[in-house]
């Protein structure tokens, strides 16, 4: 899904009834999770409602663009 497979974190923030998926990328990767208009992270994000209603807690997942290192 992204250029650089080894550059993606992926982060998560537990609380009693929400969870929260951190995905942070490079810049020119975050237009690949994305999708055009929106639609892939999109998907993700229907994919994560769904999983979240059947363990009973509120997923949310959010797409930052890390900086890039400096060489």
């Amino acid at each position: 899904m992204v250029g650089n497979p080894g550059a993606l974190k992926v982060a998560t923030v537990e609380g009693q009834n929400l969870i929260v998926i951190e995905l942070s990328a490079p810049a020119d990767d975050v237009g690949r999770l994305v999708g055009r208009d929106g639609r892939t992270i999109g998907a993700v994000r229907t994919l994560a409602e769904a999983l979240g209603q059947k363990i009973g807690k509120r997923i949310m997942v959010d797409v930052q663009a890390s900086a890039r290192p400096r060489p």
